[in-house]
């Protein structure tokens, strides 16, 4: 558990906040969980030339003239690899815009569109990705360009894949326990070691009584006492639901019926 609390603490530290989408529920969509660390999204398209090289919450490892970007496209030549475009600026949260695929369908995952592209032919570029709401897709192997949206001030390079990362986070930390669970977990576990070590020392060290009986637990009269009491508790409550079960319900429904 501690070492799974610190992956999780050292995830923490590298998160993008402007990468978490919240939903009005209080969910989110963490696309910090789409970030590729030591390589990029990739895909060539034949009819560009172009092969493009896309992260996600962070800019992409393969440069644009000496300077690295959200998205780039490049292009070969002879053995040299040369700088087609930058299609997004860098990975910063004022380039960053994301929505929903579907507004009302929250599940089906987001679209991330990345601005500050280069300006071509007095065109802005940016890209686009929507990312659907697939727990078993595989967002390397379908990551794939769909083309490009052109207008008369603007080039729009889209993509799409299918990934685990932009569905919804149901966000119960700590192994699924919640901090309440943790927090009771934790209670339990103390009184388990309490009632062990206190049996033992009582019954080997301290020598109390004899033999190894339910005596030998630590402060046995007052948790014995406790337990009576809660029970004598429980028998009153019930008592007090039966009378009024029979004082007023019952007693009502006979008086009705006459």
């Amino acid at each position: 558990m501690i070492l799974n609390m610190m992956i999780h603490f050292s995830h923490q530290q590298s998160t993008q906040p402007f990468c978490i989408f919240k939903l009005p529920d209080g969910r989110v969509i963490d696309l910090n969980r789409a970030t590729r660390p030591d390589s990029d999204y990739h895909v060539y398209n034949a009819q560009l030339n172009y092969d493009f090289y896309v992260n996600l919450c962070k800019d992409a490892s393969v440069p644009c003239n000496g300077q690295n970007y959200a998205g780039v496209a490049t292009y070969t030549r002879g053995s040299e690899l040369m700088c087609g475009t930058y299609m997004a600026g860098k990975s910063i949260a004022d380039n960053y815009q994301i929505s929903l695929i579907d507004s009302s369908k929250p599940e089906l995952g987001v679209t991330v569109q990345v601005n500050n592209g280069e300006r071509f032919m007095n065109k802005q570029e940016s890209m686009k990705i929507t990312m659907n709401c697939k727990p078993n897709g595989d967002p390397v192997k379908s990551f794939s360009f769909l083309g490009e949206v052109t207008t008369q001030t603007s080039i729009s390079y889209e993509f799409t894949m299918d990934t685990p990362h932009s569905c919804i986070v149901e966000d119960v930390p700590l192994g699924g326990l919640g901090y309440f669970g943790l927090t009771m977990l934790i209670i339990f576990i103390l009184f388990l070691l309490y009632f062990i070590i206190g049996y033992f020392l009582n019954t080997l060290v301290l020598k109390k009584s004899e033999g190894w009986g339910i005596s030998q637990l630590p402060q046995f009269e007052f948790w014995k006492n406790v337990l009576l009491l809660s029970w004598e508790g429980i028998l009153l409550i019930k008592d007090g639901i039966q009378l009024v079960i029979f004082k007023y319900i019952l007693k009502r429904s006979v008086y009705n019926a006459i």
